[in-house]
């Protein structure tokens, strides 16, 4: 459980405003950076600053290592790069922070903070949550242009939903919408999949 938070190097950097910006120039209407910043801030309890930029009562908390608590080979090479002219960037999840600096980790007393600890953890009780693990999801059920289930490969059944998220990482949700129908139209052809949706018009 918890995906990419789960196995990644436990950073928490985001993106550069203007990646945001230009994914809602591009037709991603709600992706600006302005709009998702108070996103960003609700996830995260940041233990080094407290600002319009960050968040501090969030169920992830951020940190950074500094000083004392950086071994010397870290130690070194800072001071290597930092010699070389890279600016020293405080904060580098602060619009603006491109250079040198101590990354953000979503990491407390060497343990990964990932979204399973941080957000299910917490709703594994709830009446109206049900946890279904070695389950493997094979496509997305989709009648006309909505998304009405999910059909999965081990073991052979049928969920069927009023709305389906799919947060199945950086890997699994590509590959399910591929299956699902949803990509670009030849490929999908190519491969004797039914297409439902060619979003971006590639190989046509």
């Amino acid at each position: 459980m918890g995906g990419s938070s789960a196995i990644n190097g436990v950073f928490a950097i985001r993106g550069q405003p203007a990646d945001y910006d230009g994914w809602a120039a591009a037709g991603n209407s709600g992706w600006e950076f302005e709009t998702i910043l108070p996103f960003f801030r609700q996830l995260e309890r940041d233990l080094d600053f407290a600002n319009e930029w960050h968040g501090t009562d969030g169920p992830i908390p951020i940190r950074r290592y500094r000083g004392p608590q950086l071994t010397p080979i870290q130690k070194g090479f800072l001071e290597s790069v930092r010699g070389s002219g890279y600016p020293w960037i405080e904060d580098l999840n602060a619009p603006g922070g491109i250079g040198l600096g101590p990354t953000p980790l979503n990491e407390v007393d060497g343990v990964r903070q990932s979204t399973s600890l941080t957000y299910l953890a917490p709703a594994r009780t709830r009446q109206n949550l049900t946890i279904r693990a070695g389950v493997l999801v094979d496509r997305i059920v989709i009648r006309g242009d909505r998304a009405i289930g999910v059909q999965l490969a081990v073991p052979a059944e049928t969920i069927p939903s009023d709305s389906v998220i799919l947060t199945a990482g950086t890997y699994g949700s590509p590959a399910i919408l591929l299956r699902s129908g949803i990509g670009p139209a030849q490929d999908l052809q190519d491969l004797g999949i039914e297409v439902k949706a060619d979003p971006c018009r590639c190989g046509r």
